[in-house]
């Protein structure tokens, strides 16, 4: 039992580290678009 609750929360932690950084990369990628034009 407790095995299989590390390894669903490590997944959903996975899952939400994956759309941080993504989310961080738009937000990068967006203000690298303003300053260009």
């Amino acid at each position: 039992m407790p095995y299989s609750i590390l390894l669903i929360s490590g997944t959903l932690l996975a899952l939400l580290g994956n759309t941080y950084i993504i989310f961080i990369l738009n937000l990068v990628a967006c203000k690298i678009h303003i300053l260009a034009f």
